[in-house]
């Protein structure tokens, strides 16, 4: 997967370097929605690892998790990658 983080800057900056590329690693991925405002995406992350991670059968793998936020749409994805106890079904 290649992923675009961007930011537009006066020609002839000489600032700290804000990005730096990354490869995301092939994995099985458990996606969120969080349709409220952002400033509430604290309570979002509490649900999914304080609540969402203890009662399932997926574990985050604790490698990168990413956002995506979908053109024209007022939402965050919240994808984290997980392992299983059994088999993801098809």
């Amino acid at each position: 997967m290649s992923v675009l983080c961007a930011k537009s800057v006066n020609q002839g900056w000489t600032g700290e370097e804000l990005f730096t590329v990354r490869r995301v690693p092939a994995a099985s991925y458990i996606r969120f929605i969080h349709s409220e405002d952002v400033t509430r995406i604290r309570d979002a992350y509490q649900y999914i690892y304080g609540t969402y991670f203890a009662q399932s059968p997926l574990h985050p793998l604790g490698n990168w998790e990413f956002q995506r936020y979908p053109k024209g749409q007022s939402v965050i994805e919240i994808y984290i990658p997980v392992r299983t106890e059994t088999p993801l079904p098809n």
